[in-house]
């Protein structure tokens, strides 16, 4: 965060706190958003309009939304991959509509999202402790 504000922040925005869906990747030759990325944006927060940092159940307010256009996207919108996912069935789509010969010789690679096995399963186990009789009981040990 701070590298990207302090050498690009008349570049780039960065936003928390939002919902962001992908609506058009421009790539459609009837697309009107043909140079970019076409994105809606909804702000998010908990019922009583507070931050949703302590609560991930935050309500995200799909009425109200605002349309953003850029040439660069990056989606780090969590282990839901949401923007991640959209591109990947958007390029599937868009290869399922080509031929097999401009599949092979189109000189595109399929978008693809790399998905890794969790091998971090973290296990946890109470342990009874007896603490002494000398020692405070006000902490938490």
């Amino acid at each position: 965060y701070k590298h990207i504000m302090d050498n690009y922040a008349d570049q780039v925005e960065l936003h928390y706190e939002y919902q962001v869906t992908p609506t058009s990747f421009g790539d459609e030759a009837d697309d009107s958003a043909a140079t970019g990325v076409t994105l809606s944006v909804s702000k998010c927060s908990t019922v009583d309009g507070t931050s949703t940092a302590p609560n991930p159940e935050a309500e995200c307010e799909v009425d109200t939304y605002q349309t953003v256009t850029g040439n660069f996207l990056i989606g780090a919108d969590g282990a839901a991959r949401g923007i991640a996912n959209a591109m990947e069935a958007n390029d599937s789509e868009r290869r399922s509509k080509q031929s097999a010969l401009q599949r092979l010789f189109g000189g595109v690679k399929p978008f693809k999202v790399k998905r890794f096995e969790d091998d971090n399963k973290r296990v946890y186990k109470t342990v009874p402790v007896k603490v002494p009789s000398d020692w405070r009981f006000d902490l938490n040990y």
